[in-house]
């Protein structure tokens, strides 16, 4: 991207058990470097107990908010972490196809695309598979249990991570949709940083320059 086209709008899908406030640092700075940002509430994460919300509901949000987006024209970005990766990995994919294509598929044909996404600790899953199949095929399926447990596990579950080891989504996972990810012909950029689950946290400077520096070189 040249310094004489408009910076695209960034979406932001937050994770499990998060809220838009949580990234509010990150948003903050991204909005400095000029910057258009949504972060969308999921209806899941709204706390309702018993939930009232689930995947589906979470994919049919996002997809309506960003192609809404999109009909006005706007070139997006979308910023996934964690569990939003696989939320956005359902709900954008026809939103992604060029103009043209949208076109030829009776889709709308405004100038409004999904021109990249970005995964940050995120789970991207090609289609037909789950959180689940990914955690089985690498023998994580203990760690689910941990993410059932009552609020104050969840919390103790946060605070472990901080100490730079990615508990929710382990390394060898990442690296493995990666792996399936170019093995189904798609081009993969991979920036790692020694940190947990939340680098807009831990490492907030640093994930603005991976943003920032993806975004200029598109």
């Amino acid at each position: 991207m040249t310094s004489s086209k408009p910076k695209p709008t960034i979406v932001l899908v937050h994770g499990a058990w998060h809220k838009p406030t949580h990234y509010a640092e990150l948003v903050s700075a991204l909005r400095d470097l000029g910057y258009e940002l949504h972060v969308p509430a999921l209806p899941s994460m709204k706390g309702d107990w018993p939930p009232t919300a689930d995947l589906e509901t979470d994919t049919r949000y996002l997809h309506d908010y960003v192609e809404r987006l999109a009909q006005d024209g706007r070139q997006i970005v979308i910023l996934l972490h964690s569990y939003g990766g696989q939320v956005g990995t359902n709900a954008l994919a026809r939103l992604c196809l060029s103009v043209e294509t949208r076109t030829q598929q009776s889709l709308p044909a405004s100038g409004g695309a999904v021109i990249h996404l970005i995964y940050m600790c995120a789970l991207v899953l090609l289609e037909g598979r789950s959180m689940m199949g990914i955690f089985r095929d690498n023998c994580d399926e203990d760690l689910v249990p941990l993410f059932m447990e009552t609020a104050d596990v969840v919390r103790r579950f946060w605070n472990r991570e901080s100490q730079g080891r990615d508990l929710s989504t382990p390394v060898g996972d990442q690296r493995n949709m990666v792996a399936n990810m170019r093995a189904a012909g798609k081009e993969v950029q991979v920036f790692e940083l020694d940190t947990g689950q939340c680098p807009h946290v831990t490492w907030l400077s640093e994930v603005v320059d991976v943003v920032d520096g993806i975004i200029r070189g598109l």
